[in-house]
């Protein structure tokens, strides 16, 4: 699998997104990641967050948001 990028909302909780629509969540600091559904297939490009909500952009279009 290709990741692309990675944000971390705060010292423990973070995010990775990829291809194919992968995201994997981390809520220890990043010593284990759990797959996210994301409804899509699209490839994922960018990430931003806040304390509360995130955002993911990708092919086609594509902008799905999430909460923390």
């Amino acid at each position: 699998e290709t990741f692309k990028r990675v944000d971390f909302s705060d010292d423990k909780n973070g995010w990775i997104i990829g291809y194919s629509g992968r995201i994997l969540q981390t809520t220890d600091r990043g010593l284990t990641w759990a797959r996210q559904e994301s409804g899509t297939n699209e490839r994922l490009y960018g990430i931003f967050m806040d304390k509360k909500n995130g955002w993911a952009v990708g092919a086609k279009g594509v902008v799905l948001q999430f909460q923390r």
